[in-house]
């Protein structure tokens, strides 16, 4: 059997993600081994190392075309060595390089399908190289944050607005969300010279941005079938109703850069938006990406509600300023992620004996 290149990428992924969680866990607070690179790295990991090496890989199968490797290779390796040494490393020059590349990447893309969801993800990638110049050069993580969301929350809608091709969606409504993305753009970049104003407004339109794609994603259609589609929009939905509760928070106390509200606001949307889309997409993009098959198992639903569960319970926790919620609802939060590893690699199991049958 001829094996997937792409596959040889999966135990860097696998090293960040893990190296993600361990991370989480001393930050909340719990006795572990510390790394290196120390609990400030959790979020760099997770945002810059898993997370934007996966969508660069991503990207890279899609074309087809060897430079555009650089990009998932480069922030893999700027993570690892962030989570082996410090956060002062040559890693640095590597995420920035592997985002300059992941940027080019979607230009490029862009050319070649000049389309309003590739022009969406092309700013993405774009404001999250600037945002990772900002890091490099001495910006802490909270006043990054935006950039970096934003990245995935453009790169994420743009993959979403493809398919609502699929549903009639009038040219007004279009014209709506277009602009409101631009605008959640242009805010990000305005929030270096205003950040308190920005951050309100970067709430507001989120939450706008959220309903309009609770609205009109064709997962209000397919949450009526069965089997994976059911799976698919329930996890959807359930993403931008985080979506919704992140932009909530900013609107309602805006920027906070550290403390109950900012881990609030950050694991609504990274945890609850982002994470509820991976578990979703998961079942189409892994076998696209790394070659391998997959078969949907009621089982996924453990993970995803698991994980929606005890988010809540550590949102409560944060409004309650209760540490002992947040310590177990966190803990919590990271056996949600590794029981999705766990249900994902059982699927790929049952799906290969079955090939193999």
């Amino acid at each position: 059997m001829k094996i997937n290149k792409n596959i040889y990428l999966m135990p860097f992924v696998a090293v960040l993600l893990i190296g993600g969680l361990w991370t989480a866990l001393e930050r909340l607070g719990w006795s572990l081994p510390a790394w290196p690179g120390g609990a400030l790295s959790h979020g760099p990991l997770m945002i810059v190392g898993f997370l934007g090496a996966l969508i660069a890989l991503e990207r890279a199968v899609a074309l087809e075309k060897m430079w555009t490797y650089i990009a998932p290779i480069a922030m893999a390796a700027g993570g690892i060595l962030s989570l082996l040494f410090s956060l002062n490393t040559p890693g640095y020059s590597l995420i920035v390089l592997g985002s300059a590349v992941n940027f080019a990447t979607m230009i490029y893309l862009t050319k070649k399908q000049n389309i309003l969801f590739n022009q969406i993800m092309m700013l993405g990638a774009g404001i999250f190289f600037l945002g990772n110049i900002l890091w490099v050069t001495g910006y802490a993580v909270p006043y990054v944050i935006f950039f970096w969301s934003g990245y995935l929350l453009l790169t994420i809608f743009g993959e979403r607005l493809e398919l609502t091709r699929m549903v009639p969606v009038s040219k007004l409504n279009m014209k709506i969300v277009t602009y409101l993305l631009v605008i959640y753009t242009v805010l990000i970049i305005l929030s270096l010279q205003w950040l308190a104003v920005s951050a309100r407004l970067i709430g507001l339109v989120l939450i706008l941005i959220a309903v309009w794609f609770s609205m009109n994603d064709i997962a209000r259609r397919t949450i009526k079938m069965d089997g994976q589609p059911k799976y698919t929009s329930l996890g959807l939905l359930l993403g931008y109703f985080w979506s919704i509760i992140s932009g909530i928070i900013l609107l309602v106390w805006g920027f906070v850069p550290a403390g109950y509200i900012y881990d609030a606001f950050a694991h609504a949307l990274f945890l609850g938006f982002v994470f509820s889309m991976i578990f979703v997409h998961a079942p189409i993009i892994f076998p696209a990406v790394f070659g391998t098959p997959m078969k949907f198992s009621n089982l996924f639903y453990s993970h995803l509600l698991l994980l929606q569960i005890t988010l809540a319970g550590r949102i409560i926790g944060d409004f309650l300023a209760n540490e002992e919620l947040r310590l177990w609802f966190g803990l919590l939060n990271v056996i949600a992620i590794l029981l999705f590893i766990g249900n994902t690699v059982l699927s790929v199991v049952r799906a290969m004996k079955e090939r193999n049958q």
